[in-house]
């Protein structure tokens, strides 16, 4: 029996992988955009290396995320990516289609558990009727992503991933956009996941990042009899749908003394007569953040002296996670106060 196509294809199953090589000339990978559903057929490029240097404050960078790779065939806004195409500046490295049967892009599975390395992935997404949507990508290590040229998300660092840790709020017209994702690894593993949401999966991605507790800073900067401020916002702060902080102050008897509504990141006043007070409880939760309710009750103690805040937010992990001078005990050094203790 003859064979109705003249092209052979060799198929390997590389762990969860299953790895499909073509003949040089086709195209690479058009997919339909399914909203909610990661995007598992790429055309991938790679590996090229991940050069490091030393940093100017100690330490070392990794060069490759920022080095492009691809000036040959267009550079990495304009690349002309097919099925065989190759950059000859680096080895023989030639563009090859995948398709995973997992939501992740797991490039050790493809390039055998290198370190050091950056490699690219590539595919067009047709749409067929234009819609708003949310890009959501997670990498491990470093990310930058182009749609149509354009770069969208540029996310830099050494991490583990996490599913959906960025996104970009995108406009897809109808038609076929391009779309380009570039990687690097320092070591270990080395994936990337990426698909594009409709609002109510992207706000329940957003909330489900968010911390369970508010994030408190004490603003320690001002004038004499000016009332000590609180700002209370989610941890990472919510920037593209709207949701608000409720609370009150409770006086150091238990009798609620006056309470508040204000937005995410805004600052708190405490109630007049109270800076001296032996302690005043400061009680917030949120209210808008789809399925989740984030809380914080901080105890202030005011006096001439010392200012004592008790709360998770303010404990010793805060300052391990590297403080700012937004934070609670940077604010604070600046004025009257000796001290601040966290319990």
């Amino acid at each position: 029996m003859k064979a109705r196509m003249r092209i052979r294809a060799k198929i390997w199953w590389v762990g969860a992988w299953l790895l499909v090589l073509g003949g040089s000339g086709v195209g690479a990978p058009t997919v339909e955009l399914e909203l909610n559903s990661y995007i598992t057929n790429w055309l991938i490029l790679g590996p090229f290396p991940n050069r490091v240097v030393e940093g100017e404050l100690g330490g070392t960078n990794r060069l490759g995320l920022f080095t492009d790779y691809l000036t040959e065939i267009g550079g990495e806004a304009e690349a002309k990516l097919a099925r065989g195409v190759r950059v000859t500046g680096w080895g023989r490295v030639e563009a090859t289609n995948i398709t995973s049967v997992t939501p992740e892009i797991d490039l050790d599975g493809v390039y055998g558990m290198l370190d050091l390395g950056v490699g690219y992935a590539f595919v067009n997404v047709r749409v067929r009727r234009e819609v708003e949507a949310y890009l959501h990508v997670g990498s491990d290590d470093g990310v930058r992503v182009w749609l149509d040229g354009k770069l969208v998300i540029d996310m830099p660092g050494e991490r583990g991933y996490l599913a959906d840790e960025n996104w970009a709020r995108v406009q897809l017209r109808r038609g076929r956009h391009r779309l380009l994702v570039k990687v690097d690894d320092a070591f270990g593993a080395w994936k990337f996941g990426l698909r594009f949401v409709d609002e109510a999966v992207h706000r329940e991605l957003i909330a489900r990042q968010i911390r369970k507790e508010l994030r408190v800073e004490l603003e320690g900067e001002r004038r004499e009899g000016e009332a000590l401020r609180v700002r209370l916002d989610t941890e990472p702060s919510l920037t593209d749908f709207v949701a608000r902080v409720v609370g009150r102050w409770v006086s150091g008897d238990g009798a609620i003394t006056q309470g508040f509504v204000v937005g995410l990141g805004e600052f708190v006043e405490l109630p007049k007569g109270y800076e001296r007070a032996e302690k005043v409880r400061l009680e917030a939760w949120t209210e808008g953040i789809p399925g989740r309710e984030v809380r914080r009750v901080v105890n202030i103690y005011g006096g001439p002296i010392s200012v004592v805040a008790s709360g998770l937010a303010v404990r010793a992990a805060n300052v391990l996670e590297g403080l700012t001078r937004t934070d609670v005990t940077a604010r604070l050094a600046p004025v009257s106060y000796t001290h601040l203790r966290a319990h």
